[in-house]
């Protein structure tokens, strides 16, 4: 029953297209030269104010949904320019030959909505018994110009919001592309940039947009300390997190407060050292805006050195003790690795293949001393059952 409607209304759009259809779609975007014209129009648009009108979708929920209407006789859409009669109304559900149902109205204002490039949309019933979908498009991009920035040109603005003539341009797109062009500036160590994008009033259905731009000074890392490390050096440490003196982040290079530290691998290097209940605490950035310096303060709270204790074997085994334990590096009262446990691991493992079994699998179990900082480890030997396989 929906489908013959759907079919219904797509007759009625075709003879409807002519009394409710205004206007064609204008071509997207001219292209100039840098003339006289251009620097007009990059002045105007650099000069305004206008942040864009609302964000198409905003209002999605408050669409007003009109009651007691008639019987349909056809269905079209009135208002729109660049957007097409037939991609707004294909999906509908209201059917022509009855009275729509207000919900189901609702969903197809809805659906009109969410194709996206609309800033305001109602519906009203001509004498005829034709629905009409009235929209006001958004306006779109002609221009963009880049105001105060050395570093960043008009194309690269464009590619951060896919910003190019006839995308739809509303609060909501100034408001992203705000935050995008900061994030560019800040991990290029400008912390303090500020970003202001400005509109020209809609002309014909399009807008010149201007980002102006006050870059600011570039923030360099002045010290990275970790306070609470006695054992690991500054360079060590560093080096754990991957960085290299000069490079973001790292002293001499710029700040990017968008970045992380590689914390799993300082947490692995602290393993490695035997700082197997080692804490990281979070960073403390202190920024020295008369220099543009940032200092940072990486905490971290050793716990103490632990060693081997007790290494022992279980399971299925198929020699002594000690013929196991001579296939292992790992020796008790050696600093405790993790790395060199499952290197270990993967020895016996060989061991047993070299032994003509495939279908063993060996799982490490340990026992945390934490008053003698001692870790005993248990290698415990099974065989796989039949319906399981080791990748």
């Amino acid at each position: 029953m929906r489908r013959l409607g759907l079919d219904l209304a797509a007759l009625a759009i075709a003879s409807t297209l002519g009394a409710c259809a205004v206007g064609a779609s204008p071509k997207a975007g001219s292209v100039e030269t840098r003339t006289g014209a251009f620097a007009s129009r990059r002045q105007a648009a650099c000069a305004a104010v206008a942040p864009g009108p609302k964000a198409g979708g905003d209002r999605a929920r408050d669409l007003a949904v009109p009651q007691d209407l008639l019987p349909v006789r056809g269905l079209a859409v009135r208002g729109n320019r660049r957007l097409s009669s037939r991609r707004l109304l294909g999906g509908l559900r209201t059917a022509v030959g009855g009275r729509p149902d207000p919900r189901v109205l609702a969903d197809d204002m809805r659906h009109i909505w969410a194709l996206g490039g609309i800033d305001d949309l109602h519906v009203e019933q001509d004498p005829d018994g034709t629905l009409c979908f009235v929209i006001h498009e958004l306006p779109v991009v002609d221009m963009v110009f880049a105001g105060g920035a050395r570093g960043l040109e008009g194309d690269e603005l464009r590619m951060l919001l896919d910003l190019r003539p006839g995308s739809p341009w509303s609060r909501a797109a100034s408001r992203k592309l705000r935050r995008q062009v900061l994030d560019k500036l800040r991990a290029r160590g400008h912390l303090r940039a500020s970003v202001e994008l400005r509109s020209r009033e809609p002309e014909d259905g399009k807008v010149d947009v201007c980002a102006v731009v006050d870059e600011g000074p570039v923030y360099r890392v002045r010290r990275l300390d970790f306070p609470g490390a006695r054992e690991m050096t500054p360079a060590e440490l560093s080096a754990c997190l991957g960085l290299r003196p000069g490079e973001t982040n790292a002293p001499g290079g710029i700040y990017d407060p968008g970045a992380d530290y590689s914390m799993l691998g300082l947490q692995a290097c602290l393993y490695e050292r035997g700082f197997v209940q080692a804490q990281i605490l979070d960073p403390q950035v202190e920024i020295d805006d008369s220099a543009a310096r940032v200092d940072i303060r990486l905490g971290i709270e050793e716990g103490g050195v632990y060693t081997l204790g007790e290494i022992a074997f279980s399971g299925e085994l198929i020699e002594s003790q000690e013929a196991y334990r001579a296939v292992l590096r790992s020796q008790s009262g050696q600093v405790f690795k993790r790395s060199q446990i499952g290197q270990d691991i993967e020895r016996l493992r060989r061991f047993h293949e070299n032994r003509g079994r495939f279908d063993i699998d060996v799982e490490p179990v340990v026992s945390v001393d934490a008053a003698s900082r001692r870790i005993s480890v248990t290698f415990d030997i099974r065989r796989r059952k039949a319906f399981e396989r080791r990748d």
